[in-house]
Parts: C-alpha cells; sequence; structure tokens
C-alpha cells in the first residue's frame, strides 16, 4: 500500500480468512512500502518500484492505490502525466499480472490516462438508492475477454468479495 505501512494493512487483511500470515512469514508474498520514497524522493521512486519489482521478480503485483503518487509528483513539480505512462509502459514488460487501485470519479474514467493505459478497468461503488447504501462492482473494460456488464451487488465477507451476478 501507498498511503499505509504494511503492518496497518496486514492488520485488516488479517480479519479475512483468505490470509495467510505464513506466506508473509516465509517471503511468498511481500508488503513492499515506497511511501517514503514518495514523499521525500518522488524524483526516485520509479527506481525504487523497478527495484523492487526486480528484487523478488512477482508473478502478482498490486500498487494500492496509485493516486497518491499522482499527487505528490504534481505537487513537487515532477509529470505526473509522464511518470505514469513511464510506469505503465515498464508494468506491461513484465510476466506479472498487475493491479493497480485508483481513487477516481466515475465521469473521468475513460479520459483518464489509467483507463486508457490498462487492459481492465473494474470500478466498485457505494452509492446510496432510496436511503440505502449499496456496494457494487462493474468491469467497464477487460481486452480480450468476455465479461459481464453493469453494476452487480457486491458484499463483503470474512472470505472475500462475494459478487451477486445478474442482482442490480
Amino acid at each position: 500500500a501507498i498511503s499505509e505501512p504494511p503492518w496497518v494493512v496486514q492488520s485488516f487483511l488479517s480479519n479475512f480468512g483468505f490470509y495467510d500470515a505464513e506466506l508473509v512469514d516465509t517471503g511468498k508474498v511481500v508488503f513492499a512500502d515506497v511511501g517514503s520514497s514518495l514523499v521525500y524522493e518522488p524524483e526516485k521512486l520509479m527506481d525504487r518500484l523497478q527495484h523492487i519489482v526486480e528484487t523478488y521478480q512477482p508473478n502478482r503485483l498490486v500498487l494500492d492505490p496509485i493516486t497518491p503518487i499522482r499527487e505528490i509528483l504534481e505537487r513537487k513539480g515532477i509529470n505526473d502525466r509522464e511518470f505514469m505512462h513511464n510506469l505503465f509502459a515498464y508494468l506491461k514488460t513484465l510476466s506479472c499480472t498487475t493491479l493497480i487501485t485508483a481513487e477516481q470519479n466515475y465521469a473521468t474514467i475513460p479520459s483518464s490516462l489509467e483507463g486508457y493505459m490498462v487492459d481492465g478497468v473494474i470500478v466498485m461503488s457505494y452509492p446510496e438508492e432510496e436511503g440505502i447504501r449499496r456496494k457494487y462492482i462493474e468491469v467497464l473494460k477487460f481486452r480480450g475477454t468476455d465479461h459481464v456488464t453493469g453494476r452487480q451487488l457486491l458484499d463483503i465477507t470474512g472470505d472475500g468479495l462475494s459478487v451477486q451476478a445478474g442482482l442490480r
């Protein structure tokens, strides 16, 4: 996680049945903190991310969330769009599945660099309808695959995510 220390993320994850601390203890799952690089040396962030990837050679990589990266780079006067383009281009060269989370307004997703560069866009939302909040998941884009369109009801349980396909 970019905006949380690894121990906080692990604490949250430990509430789910799928979380296995042994995978972390044995180094099969690694939580790499890039927050300090982002705050103190944002110009070296790409090097830090590449070093992490080259060191661990992951099969799966999660950047959660990418939003603070853009905000801090922009505040420091670093071209955030160029950084994001270079980051996404680098990630596409890897032979690993990469999941990037971002906090965005629904209307800006199609025109965003993130929405354009990635192969899949999955939106999670929590709108209020008739005085009740409901969680939804929606696949907006998934290159090269068939997928269900439209919002689907989503529950978060102790076992993880449960999608109620067809229930809207």
